[in-house]
């Protein structure tokens, strides 16, 4: 098949013991909008609970579940849940919640393995996932399939060491697994015995990824603002997040972490550009970290790995100059800042052996990208040694302490540096916490049915209207009693006050108590004096000046600035 036309017609592939597989042209963007519209979502503790949704995602191993793990379509409006979101706007309160966002693009079996595991470790980092769902375009479309899950109905969404967490079903080429060609099982002997038509298959699975990460790029989840990006890809996902470029993510993109990929010509990619970021094409500002295994069974240098014995053998498939690992494709010159971490001891799932190391990578490196890439990370003190410039080698996690067995096979499970603080991100701090989601209190939301939110929201949008009703009587018929500002003002005051005076005046006093606790607002001075905290006070200077305002019963308060302090160990917190 020529190189012009390898995504023009579909032509047969003969894996041993499969016979022949048909492989399809991959269809266009919005015919795989699937993965992105049934994409998984991964919100930390403190905008879970801000948003009512309930606990189901532990972050380490044997930790219970603090944080929350489902779709994209749970935060959209279906059933009880639109009245629900209708009315206490689900998208609206985890946009309001000022997130930065990662980008997961997982491997070849979907969300799974390690994958499951990075997720759980970003949001423990405070930060929103959103993973787009390979698996999830309909059967009919003969591509590759995995059904679904229930997330809310099962208790396995707790478990962190979890191997297939979310899915119920096998995906495959035998007939049992569905005969979904884009299922794959490497193997040396069938990429030796028709190498030309399995360059073609690798870049169908390139762009059947990428015109999903296009649909994504293309209409982004209004939940996820306009706020910075990170790319991070694991095995295939990695290839892709590698590869991947769109002028959309390019404005946003602050770093990309490509995961057990190589960056190197071999049978993964079609050709040699394949192995550059974004296919040679473009050039790249933001850092871009690169974590492999040094016993990486598919794509190490090792004499055992599928790319080397594939690249040895008389076919001659892909370089035989393999490093196993991105340093030379970072180093093709179209990339400005990068490093490689190789994990010592580590597969293909870096995650059984540096579990804690990649915590602590992960932390610092997202966190602060130009500084990391520059060599100027704890993390790599603690855990690494420089070989040469971007190249760190890596210790194993744990080395005197035994291998435990767990559901993804024996692993380092016993984590002997502190897991990093989760990051403040710009959410309101635990004294506000009493005043998020309509300022109902949190406890009455947590693990509340439909029923009783929706009743809860209806009782305010009235009372709030009741409200209303009061203040337009009182200023117009109650103002000589002596109100300050107001009476002023009624009594022929040249100078009018602004909505935002008279609004501070008659809602500040309620809200400050609803935000600060009785304590922080039982303060000296009149109740309509508009409050500042003193400067020197550090808890309380993380409060930017902020309005509330009732408006056709919604009540909205404007975001609290974050609070930076706190980084602890080697943590960072951004």
């Amino acid at each position: 098949m020529a190189a012009r036309d390898w995504n023009d017609k579909p032509f047969e592939l003969h894996p041993q013991g499969v016979g022949a597989l048909t492989i399809p042209v991959i269809p266009g963007p919005e015919i795989l909008k699937e993965a992105i519209e049934k994409a998984f979502v991964a919100l930390p503790e403190t905008c879970a609970t801000r948003c009512a949704l309930t606990a189901n995602f532990e972050d380490n191993d044997g930790i219970s579940a603090v944080h929350w793990f489902g779709r994209a379509s749970d935060l959209s409006n279906t059933s009880w849940s639109a009245l629900r979101g209708s009315i206490l706007g689900r998208q609206s309160c985890v946009q309001s919640c000022h997130l930065q966002w990662v980008i997961l693009v997982h491997g070849s079996g979907g969300m799974t393995y390690t994958n499951w595991r990075y997720a759980a470790k970003l949001v423990a980092l405070g930060f929103g996932v959103l993973a787009p769902d390979s698996m999830a375009a309909p059967k009919h479309l003969h591509l590759r399939h995995k059904d679904p899950v229930v997330l809310k109905k099962t208790q396995t969404s707790r478990k962190y060491w979890a191997a297939e967490p979310v899915y119920k079903s096998s995906c495959g080429w035998d007939e049992a697994s569905g005969k979904y060609p884009f299922c794959y099982s490497t193997k040396v002997e069938n990429l030796l015995s028709e190498p030309d038509l399995w360059k073609v298959y690798y870049e169908r699975i390139f762009l059947l990824r990428r015109r999903e990460l296009d649909w994504l790029l293309e209409h982004m989840p209004a939940f996820m603002g306009s706020a910075r990006l990170f790319l991070f890809g694991h095995s295939e996902g990695a290839m892709v997040a590698a590869r991947y470029y769109h002028p959309a993510l390019a404005e946003r993109l602050s770093g990309r972490i490509i995961s057990a990929w190589s960056c190197e010509e071999n049978y993964f990619v079609g050709s040699k550009a394949g192995s550059l970021i974004c296919d040679g094409q473009c050039e790249e500002r933001a850092p871009v970290l690169n974590i492999i295994g040094t016993e990486d069974q598919f794509f190490s240098s090792r004499n055992f790995s599928v790319a080397a014995q594939v690249a040895n053998s008389s076919v001659h498939y892909g370089s035989k100059k393999l490093l196993g690992h991105c340093l030379n494709s970072f180093g093709a010159g179209n990339v400005r800042s990068s490093a490689v971490l190789l994990l010592q001891g580590a597969s293909h799932d870096v995650s059984l052996t540096h579990d804690d190391a990649s915590r602590s990578f992960l932390s610092e490196f997202l966190s602060s990208p130009h500084d990391f890439v520059r060599g100027d990370a704890r993390s790599l003190k603690l855990f690494c040694k420089t070989e040469k410039h971007g190249l760190h080698l890596c210790q194993e996690d744990g080395q005197t302490e035994p291998l435990l067995e767990t559901e993804s096979g024996l692993a380092h499970t016993v984590y002997h540096f502190p897991p990093c603080s989760a990051s403040t991100s710009e959410l309101p701090s635990v004294a506000a916490g009493r005043a998020v989601a309509f300022l109902l209190p949190s406890w009455l939301l947590q693990g509340a049915d439909d029923v009783t939110l929706v009743g809860l929201a209806l009782f305010l949008r009235l009372a709030i209207a009741f409200f209303g009703v009061f203040v337009c009587c009182f200023l117009l018929c109650g103002c000589r009693r002596g109100v300050p500002g107001i009476s002023k003002w009624v009594r022929g005051s040249q100078t009018r006050p602004r909505v935002a005076d008279v609004t501070r005046t008659l809602f500040q006093p309620i809200l400050n108590g609803a935000l600060l606790g009785e304590d922080e607002a039982d303060r000296p001075g009149p109740w309509w004096q508009p409050w500042r905290p003193d400067s020197e006070e550090k808890e309380l200077t993380r409060y930017s000046d902020w309005l509330a305002w009732p408006v056709l019963g919604e009540v909205r308060i404007l975001r609290l600035a974050p609070d930076r302090s706190g980084a602890e160990n080697w943590c960072t917190v951004r």
